[in-house]
């Protein structure tokens, strides 16, 4: 189990650098609340990834605000949603570009 704040701290040090840390806590718990939250700790309990992402259930979409994936964990997330929000589309800004992907 992490905290809210080791999962702030870690987002902040790889992306989201110019977000305060409560405005990313508040996105996790967020994300908490709506089911979309994807971590994964390694062997030691230390955290090697997370996905952050919301839920329009209107226009059934899932908008991914934040993603730190080493190695092959970003498939992994993919395919978590993909089970779960089956028929939806998933959208995020890539690079300043908006994607998107019926999942």
């Amino acid at each position: 189990m992490i905290t809210i704040s080791e999962a702030a701290n870690f987002i902040k040090s790889y992306c989201l650098k110019d977000w305060d840390t409560d405005a990313i806590k508040y996105e996790i718990i967020k994300a908490i609340n709506d089911n979309t939250l994807i971590y994964t700790v390694d062997n030691q309990d230390n955290l090697v990834g997370i996905c952050i992402a919301h839920e329009d259930k209107e226009k059934k979409t899932l908008h991914v605000k934040a993603v730190v994936a080493k190695g092959n964990l970003l498939k992994t997330y993919l395919w978590y949603f993909k089970s779960r929000f089956s028929g939806y589309t998933l959208t995020a800004y890539r690079r300043g570009k908006f994607k998107q992907i019926k999942i």
